[in-house]
Parts: C-alpha cells; structure tokens; sequence
C-alpha cells in the first residue's frame, strides 16, 4: 500500500490544503485563511506564514489554503490571446481588447467570490480531520480571515448553524463538531445585513471581531455588493484600523501588521508580541526572502570541502573568500538560474530559492499545479525526481539488482566524506564502493542540456539542490514545522 503523504491527503476532491507553523499540545489552534489570488505559489504561502508570529501564546498556528486563483496569470492569459488582433491596430480593435481583458477579469473574481462560499461549506469537516491526524489535543479553534477569506468563514458559520438545525441527521454525513471560539474578519469582501451578523454570533463561543477600514478602495470593486470591510457592522466588537500617521488601512495592510490587528481588535489584548524580525532588512540582500537567507546560513555553515563541490557545480568562485560570502554567492547564483534573463536585469535579482524550486518541479514534472506547501517538502519531491532520473538508462543484469529509489538515496554520497571536483563524485558507501555513481552521471548529464534563451540553465543546477538538501537533513536546521 502507497504510504499516505500530504498529496494522497490532498486531493483533487479536497478544498483545503493545512500547514501547521507551530507545534505543541496546546488545546487551541488559530486557523489563518487568505483572500483572493493569493497563496498561488510557494513562495506566496511561505510569505503568508512569515506574518504569524512564533510567540503567540497558547495556541497552534495552522495556515488554511485554498484555490483563490491568479488574477496575474489570468491577465496574462488574456493579454497573450488578444495579440493577435492587435497586429492591425485601431482605437476599435484596442478598446474591444481591453473591454474582453477587464470582462474575464471580473468573471474570474465572481467565480472565485461564490467559490468561497463553497468552500467555507467544507472548512470544519476538512479542519476537523486535520488536527485528528496532527494535533490531537485541539479541542476549539480560532479563526482570521482576510478579503474572500473572511467570506469564506461567514460561509463556514453560517453552514455549521444551519447543521445543528437540522432534525434529522440519521442518514447524513457526520459534519464537525469543533468549537468555534472566536472569530477574526479582515477587510471581508462580503455584504452582511444587521440580522445576518446577529445570527452569525450564535455560531462561536466567544466573539467575532471586524477589523476594517473606510480608506479600503479595493473592496469598492466588489460588484453589487457593500463589503463590510469598509464599515461598522452591529453585533460584532468592530474595529477601525490606522496606521501610525492616522491614514485608514489599506487592503494589502492587514497581513504585513497581523500583530496589530490582533492586538487593537481585542482578538488577544493581553498579547505582547515580540517585534518584526529585522533580519531581511539587516541582511542588505535585496530580493532575498527568509528562505533565501535560511540557505545561505546553511551553506556558510557547512564543511568547506562540501561548499567547493556545490562552488563547482554552480560556477561560483570560492578561493581566497569567507564561507558566507561563498554561500551568499551560491544563493545569487541559484536564484539567477530560476529566473528569466531580461526580469533579473530589471528587477537586479534572481527569483526566490522556493520558486526556483517549484518551477523546477513543474518542469520535471509537466504539471502545473501548486501543491506544496512547505519548502522541505518540495526539495525533498525533487531529489527524489532527481534520483529517478539519474537511476534512468542504468543497465543491469535484471529487475532484482537494480536499487530502489529509497536503497538510492540510503547510498548516494556522503557530503563530509566525498569529494575532489564536481565532475569526479566519489561514491562511497561501507557495502560497495564499486555501484554506479548515480549523481555523477546525472550531472554529467545535466551539463550536456543547451541553454535556454531566456533561462539560465537552472536544469544544471539540480545536482547543487541535491547537495543543499543532503545538508539540510545532515545539519538539521530547517526551522519550517509544516506537516
């Protein structure tokens, strides 16, 4: 039988995918949920996670992520089918352009908007089954959401109350039985009338708290509906959010001041967060994210003899340089390589190390669906695409003698203890040292692949993020806690 992992959990047929940001026994958890297009890549999850702080006490932090949908990539989509109208261009053909660019924009977020919904119909049952399997002390939840998130738990309240009204339930599926002890809307992109929100506080335990601003300008293109993330609503402990100048909050404010939200809300008044960590900002990386300076501690960490070997892979210098101006280099080059050319210059930076990652898995893979919820995770997916590659074409005397995928990655190098160049990798196992050095060959392979016009030959690369994630697990420094 498969062993269950969180892709067999996951599936097609599931609304939701989890990531836990904390561990412990605690008896409560706080359930994050996103508005619209939004957690549509790695990257974007793990940027989301980075707002929730470490120190709030007493409860687990768990991320709930749903398909909101890419307005970007939509846009692109059309814009890219438009072109060829434009080859004869007139003030007609343009604004008919346009008006199909801004029509299936607004299709796009109404799906998405009555999706939510749908969703929110499913939240408890799905969370429920989650903290069955990862955190079984949790006996009552709280819940923030933002945008269509928060429409989405109106949603989920709203389907919990209408379950416990139902007078027969013999032959229903079993739903959650999860106590909702507080609530947190944030700028919600949804319309609520003054009995809807007093039914609403008959869902939770304690209370439901609305953070919104009258300076949100984005909630007005909520068609045919007045968001109550622009106004007091009755019923609920409303809170008008500023920022330190006095301006009204704007709708991508809430996330990066979390902590501020939480506190002047009342959602935890008696909470003192710890303050933002500084250390991007102190780094002096630009373009470099938590995960990006993750790998370059780890690399600056590791034994010389195994930076020379990805220094080699990657083309990066490393005589007469201090390891963590090494590693920092490796990090440069990496996310060079996952980038397009032309948007390295203009930005100066490569993309993050995390979607370097995905669109490396994606390319392998051929599929485009973002799946991955923790970088761990992903890094170990592709090495484990990277051993089957490089076990591909080996010739053997039959089935019976061929290694296994696990029996692979058990024997493939040993970063301390292998070494001379990147194109004389020394397998070196204590059974036999004479089995076919599979990451060798693969990155012998690897240097045969042309470069792309466009791309830097990130493919080349695969046997350096086979090396970053063996001293990953070898140095055990991976902070993410996702399950």
């Amino acid at each position: 039988m498969a062993k269950m992992t969180l892709a067999n959990i996951f599936s097609a047929k599931s609304f939701f995918s989890f990531r836990s940001l904390s561990i412990g026994r605690e008896l409560s958890a706080n359930v994050y949920i996103h508005g619209y297009s939004a957690a549509h890549s790695l990257s974007d999850k793990l940027a989301l996670g980075h707002h929730v702080s470490a120190d709030i006490p007493g409860s687990v932090n768990i991320f709930a992520y749903w398909e909101s949908g890419h307005l970007i990539e939509k846009l692109k989509e059309q814009s890219i089918s438009l072109l060829p109208t434009l080859t004869r261009p007139s003030p007609l053909t343009i604004g008919s352009g346009l008006a199909q660019i801004g029509y299936k924009s607004l299709s796009h977020f109404l799906e998405k908007r009555k999706y939510a919904e749908v969703c929110g119909k499913h939240l408890l049952a799905e969370l429920e089954e989650y903290l069955l399997k990862h955190h079984g002390y949790v006996e009552r939840v709280n819940l923030i959401g933002h945008s269509l998130g928060g429409r989405l738990l109106v949603s989920a309240l709203q389907s919990s109350l209408e379950q416990a009204r139902k007078p027969d339930r013999r032959n229903a599926k079993p739903e959650a039985t999860l106590e909702i002890q507080n609530v947190l809307l944030m700028a919600a992109a949804t319309e609520l009338s003054e009995r809807d929100s007093a039914v609403l506080t008959n869902a939770v335990t304690g209370n439901i708290y609305h953070a919104y601003s009258k300076s949100d300008s984005v909630l007005l293109l909520n068609p045919l509906e007045k968001s109550i993330g622009r106004r007091e609503v009755k019923y609920f402990k409303s809170t008008q959010m500023t920022k330190p100048d006095g301006a009204g909050f704007g709708h991508m404010d809430y996330w990066p001041n979390l902590n501020q939200v939480l506190v002047e809300t009342g959602f935890f008044s008696d909470w003192a967060p710890c303050p933002p960590s500084e250390q991007i900002r102190a780094s002096g990386l630009e373009g470099f994210t938590h995960e990006d300076i993750e790998l370059v501690e780890l690399l600056a960490r590791s034994p010389w003899r195994a930076l020379k070997v990805v220094c080699a892979i990657t083309g990066v210098a490393s005589s007469g340089k201090a390891p963590q101006q090494v590693a920092t280099n490796i990090a440069k080059r990496i996310k060079e390589a996952g980038g397009n050319i032309a948007a390295n210059r203009y930005r100066g930076h490569g993309v993050s190390y995390a979607e370097t990652l995905e669109d490396t898995w994606e390319a392998l893979t051929g599929t485009t669906r973002k799946k991955h919820v923790s970088l761990d995770k992903l890094e170990s997916d592709v090495c484990a695409l990277i051993i089957n590659i490089a076990l591909q074409g080996q010739k053997t005397e039959s089935d019976a003698t061929k290694p296994t995928l696990s029996e692979s990655i058990k024997n493939t190098i040993s970063i301390s203890r292998h070494l001379r160049t990147s194109r004389n990798f020394v397998f070196i196992n204590n059974q036999s040292a004479s089995q076919p050095n599979t990451i060798k060959n693969f990155y012998m392979k690897c240097r045969k692949i042309p470069n792309n016009l466009w791309h830097m030959d990130h493919f080349k690369l695969l046997p350096a993020i086979y090396l970053i994630h063996h001293l990953r697990g070898q140095k055990n420094v991976q902070k993410d806690t996702s399950i």
